[in-house]
């Protein structure tokens, strides 16, 4: 990541979105988990559809279908599911199949932020920091960094560095 462009303030929303955008590709890979095995007779709680559909949201988006990602990741996110709201939030900014739409992904980075997620806590700061969807706040940029960063998230550690906090 290319952290002076993300603190610039004259720079172009493009670079953020692109880096919010391949926060979320990252995401993908690493924080997929083997699919649970179906057991069609029992009843799921709320918590295991919102994994299972957040499973499939990933194998969509493995596969660069990001509508049908999207459709799963949002029934996750309505069950609750905090990676599945981050990634709601970060197909919205970026418009990923879905019409583009920052307040709406804000909302749900928010919700998933509120409720302790790293990288969506990481991206608010960034949104904060370049005022998209949200107003150019420093401060409430530096809150959202901080709280990412206290959980060991580096980006958001190297974000502060340069922008003059620890």
């Amino acid at each position: 990541m290319n952290g002076a462009r993300l603190i610039s303030s004259s720079v172009s929303v493009f670079p953020l979105a692109f880096t919010l955008l391949m926060s979320a590709m990252l995401a993908f890979g690493q924080q997929s988990s083997p699919a649970a095995p179906k057991d069609s007779q029992a009843q799921k709680s709320p918590a295991r559809e919102a994994e299972e559909a957040f499973r499939k949201g990933e194998q969509f988006g493995e596969k660069k279908n990001y509508k049908e990602a999207m459709r799963w990741y949002r029934i996750a996110a309505e069950k609750g599911h905090l990676e599945s709201q981050s990634n709601v939030g970060m197909f919205y900014v970026a418009g990923m199949g879905v019409p583009k739409d920052v307040a709406e992904g804000v909302k749900w980075l928010r919700k998933a932020a509120d409720q302790g997620h790293e990288v969506a806590q990481r991206n608010m700061g960034f949104m904060y920091l370049q005022g998209i969807g949200v107003p150019q706040d420093r401060a409430e940029a530096i809150r959202w960094l901080r709280k990412a960063a206290e959980k060991g998230d580096d980006e958001a550690k190297a974000a502060l560095k340069m922008i003059g906090e620890k």
